[in-house]
């Protein structure tokens, strides 16, 4: 193997995002890849590798301090995380195999640019970030596309994961639809890449969105930020479908911002730090969120649904609804007609806020129960309310993952039936 190439995919991997903010791992790297070029691998032992990696002194025992088996791990998982994404293309990997601290060195043949799964992956992401329909289902399009190119390409199963959940969670499409599909590919992206945060991450999401098994769902969320801490979608969701359902609201604050920090830029980060805030009763941070939503893309139909809510929160239910008005003449949504209804009827105008009852119910397609409880909901029926959610309840609805915080069911928290929906 050229030593030259080797130095230089070494030095593409340990400058990349995955190892640039893990000094210690990065070192360990070095250390291990120059020795080995150098033609001293019998230095790569526990202790010389403590001494001259991890400064330990001279009376480090291995036996009682697992800082290099440990770390040695880590870089492993660091690397498999790299060739999955950003080094898919590496014509010369670096691999460190278990039980040993000798690292190898394998040619890999990269597929033609144009045909890359790694291209389609991200065109996909590109997509999925819209957090539309169309924009969905031509993410799932493109993850299909680099699946069929590369079966065992866990980073596509994950993105696949991902679509088919947000169908549901958007409204599109009902949760029986979404399950099978969206399972399976998350599974097999931890299947077949059990050290990737994005694997873990869907199937974390999944568990809570779809399942309501929070347990199982913090494991997979903590084992994701664990693996790349600077995985923003793993601290979003984290928060808003784990954390925030269980009422554990300042956890949430925090997982959020740190989702914020790391990407400042994401409209649908934004939008849930205002949900956030919104469920916390906190009228101006959810109210300064929603503006900084609005800020980062105004054609994101989304950002006024959340400067709807705060509005609301506020009081103001007229502002409210025209704020929903300005979503739904960008992209026409159950989930924004439901909450425009809602404000309506809470502002006493019975006659247009009744209209949207109709509207929904002649919606083509799928249009989950919440939406019209919503609204009746904002005209002070409860029972009518109630019929609705009950409906949602047996579908799994993902509106009442947020049941336990909502402030728009604030008004039935005290009715027996409401207890019913919790579970």
């Amino acid at each position: 193997m050229d030593a030259a190439k080797v130095l230089a995919a070494l030095c593409r991997l340990v400058e990349s995002p995955v190892f640039s903010q893990s000094p210690r791992l990065r070192r360990f790297l070095e250390y291990t890849v120059e020795s080995t070029l150098a033609g001293r691998p019998e230095e790569l032992k526990e202790y010389s590798i403590g001494l001259s990696v991890f400064d330990r002194q001279e009376s480090f025992d291995p036996r009682l301090d697992p800082i290099v088996r440990v770390e040695a791990g880590r870089v492993r998982q660091k690397l498999a995380r790299y060739y999955e994404s950003l080094g898919r293309a590496e014509k010369i990997r670096i691999e460190l195999p278990k039980g040993s601290y000798v690292p190898q060195f394998t040619h890999h043949v990269a597929r033609p640019s144009g045909t890359s799964p790694y291209r389609l992956y991200l065109k996909g992401r590109h997509h999925w970030n819209q957090r539309t329909e169309d924009g969905l289902r031509e993410a799932i399009r493109l993850y299909e596309q680099a699946i069929e190119l590369d079966p065992g390409y866990a980073l596509a199963w994950a993105g696949l994961a991902d679509a088919h959940a947000l169908l549901g969670n958007y409204g599109v499409i009902p949760r029986s639809e979404v399950i099978g599909p969206a399972l399976h590919a998350a599974r097999r992206a931890v299947e077949l890449a059990p050290a990737l945060a994005e694997s873990h991450t869907s199937l974390g999401h999944l568990l809570a969105t779809y399942d309501w098994d929070w347990q199982e769902a913090e494991r997979e969320f903590e084992l994701a930020v664990d693996l790349n801490p600077y995985f923003a979608t793993a601290h979003h969701w984290y928060a808003i479908t784990c954390l925030m359902p269980q009422r554990r609201l300042d956890e949430a604050r925090v997982e959020i911002a740190e989702a914020q920090t790391l990407e400042p830029c994401s409209v649908s980060i934004a939008r849930d730090a205002g949900i956030v805030d919104w469920c916390r009763r906190d009228v101006a941070g959810a109210l300064q969120n929603a503006r900084r939503t609005v800020e980062l893309d105004p054609g994101f139909h989304e950002a006024h649904w959340i400067q709807g809510l705060a509005l609301e929160q506020k009081g103001d239910f007229n502002a409210a609804a025209v704020a929903f008005a300005k979503g739904i003449a960008i992209r026409r949504t159950a989930r924004l007609e439901g909450a425009l209804g809602h404000a309506l009827g809470a502002a006493g105008r019975i006659g247009e806020a009744r209209a949207m009852i109709d509207r929904l119910a002649s919606r083509p397609g799928y249009v989950s129960p919440f939406d019209p409880a919503i609204v009746w909901l904002g005209l002070g029926e409860a029972g009518r309310a109630f019929d609705e959610l009950d409906r949602a309840r047996a579908q799994l609805c993902y509106e009442l993952v947020w049941v336990r915080v909502d402030p728009r069911l604030d008004p039935l928290r005290g009715d027996t039936r409401f207890e019913s929906l919790l579970a």
